[in-house]
C-alpha cells in the first residue's frame, strides 16, 4: 500500500467545489500605464477573479501580455472608467497570472480572487494550444 497521495493539480475537481482563499491586492489610481502592462502573480491556481478599475481611464485585462497589449480584436476584456468605481464580473477562470493596462491614460485596479491549493498550471498562450489568450 502506498502512502503516497496525489497532489492537487488543475484538473482536480474537489479544489474547485470548495470556496478559495482570499486573495487582494491593488494599485494606486495612476499606477497602471497604457504603454507597459502590470503583471499580478497568483500564488496558487485561482478559483475566480474579480477587477475593480479605480481610475479615470479604461482598464484592459488579459491573461497573456500579448493578449492585453495587443489590437482591439485582441485577447482582453475591459473594464470601463467611471465616476465611481467600475467593477468586472466575478469570473470563474483558473489562471496563475492577470495582466493590466490603461487605455488612454493611467488607470488603477484592486483584484479579488480566490485561490484553490493547485501551485502547478501550464503556460497559457496560443503557442501551447490555448486559444483565445493570446
Amino acid at each position: 500500500m502506498s502512502i503516497s497521495y496525489p497532489r492537487p493539480h488543475h484538473g482536480s475537481a474537489s479544489e474547485y467545489q470548495v470556496h478559495g482563499f482570499p486573495y487582494v491586492t491593488g494599485s494606486t489610481a495612476t499606477e497602471v500605464g497604457a504603454s507597459t502592462p502590470i503583471k499580478v502573480s497568483f500564488p496558487f491556481v485561482t478559483q475566480f477573479i474579480h477587477v475593480t478599475n479605480i481610475g479615470a481611464n479604461d482598464l484592459y485585462v488579459g491573461f497573456t501580455e500579448n493578449g492585453v497589449t495587443g489590437t482591439v480584436t485582441a485577447n482582453r476584456f475591459v473594464v470601463p472608467a467611471s465616476a465611481g468605481s467600475e467593477v468586472s464580473p466575478c469570473i470563474p477562470v483558473k489562471c496563475k497570472e492577470v495582466f493590466f493596462l490603461g487605455n488612454g491614460g493611467t488607470t488603477g485596479f484592486t483584484i479579488v480572487a480566490g485561490m484553490t491549493n493547485v501551485k502547478e498550471f501550464p503556460v497559457l498562450s496560443g503557442s501551447n494550444g490555448f486559444d483565445g489568450v493570446g
